[in-house]
């Protein structure tokens, strides 16, 4: 069915089907208006299997309604990482997805390590002979408009130049400058990169630090600020800075609370909107 295709054998049948409809027109009408029109055929025909895709994404249950597998091997974050796909950079098969969240939703002594403050603390540099690693968004257990945009990146239609990612969001821990009034274990930075109508890029700074929990979760993020930087191709030194842009400024005044860390993987809870995973290895 349409849901068990892979984005790779979707783009194939789209391209085939875009190569026979332009030649037929092109030999009929003899015009630009016939590859146009082809062209928009196709974006109409990604858009509908992207809306398919992210709504099948959306069905999966919340971590928090999984059951756990009564079937060996468990869940490891290394078996997590092969299901992300390299075209896209989403995972949109609901039974990979349904694995992420079981492995997020377990709790198990012998398989899943305490978060402590020496946990966190390898995530920081000690000198330039140990950098930090960095951490590059891997999943999230909701989906939106954001997955679609990722999706049509890939297949260059005509949504794309609207929104889209360049490059995943990085994130990356360092140590907790002296000067903060915090509780803080170490500061955090997080990144978004976005591109706006095919060249404007946007660039989304959020600063914290990973402080003590009060709750259900020993540690947490508690962000600080966010500054959005966004400048066209010739504009790339000189860009336009906005200090606490309205809509991150308000995201990011839920803590991201830390679940989980396995593998160079971490998984945080953001305030009651869902959980992200950022992963340090190299898929």
């Amino acid at each position: 069915g349409l849901g068990s295709c892979s984005p790779r054998q979707f783009l194939l049948v789209l391209l085939l089907i875009l190569v026979a409809t332009s030649s037929s027109e092109a030999t009929a009408a003899g015009s630009l208006t016939a590859g146009l029109g082809s062209y928009l055929l196709y974006s109409f025909g990604v858009q509908k299997y992207a809306n398919h895709v992210v709504s099948k994404m959306i069905a999966v249950p919340h971590p928090e309604e999984v059951p756990q597998p009564e079937t060996d091997p468990p869940i490891f974050a290394s078996d997590l990482r092969k299901t992300i796909s390299r075209i896209t950079n989403l995972v949109t098969n609901p039974a990979d997805r349904l694995k992420w969240h079981q492995w997020i939703a377990r709790n198990d002594p012998k398989l899943d390590a305490s978060i402590t403050k020496e946990t966190i603390l390898a995530w920081v540099s000690h000198g330039t002979d140990s950098p930090s690693p960095l951490f590059r968004f891997a999943y999230r257990t909701h989906a939106d408009y954001e997955e679609a945009a990722a999706f049509y990146k890939p297949f260059w239609t005509w949504q794309r130049f609207k929104f889209t990612f360049e490059t995943p969001t990085k994130m990356v821990f360092t140590e907790q400058p002296t000067t903060s009034t915090k509780r803080g274990i170490a500061s955090v930075q997080m990144t978004d990169y976005l591109i706006l109508y095919g060249i404007l890029k946007a660039h989304v700074t959020w600063k914290g630090a990973v402080v003590r929990g009060g709750g259900k979760y020993d540690y947490q993020i508690d962000w600080d600020s966010t500054e959005l930087k966004t400048f066209l191709p010739w504009t790339k030194h000189r860009p336009k800075i906005t200090p606490n842009p309205a809509a991150s400024a308000a995201a990011s005044k839920a803590p991201w609370y830390v679940v989980k860390a396995e593998d160079g993987m971490i998984c945080l809870k953001r305030g009651t909107v869902g959980y992200l995973v950022f992963d340090s290895k190299k898929r």
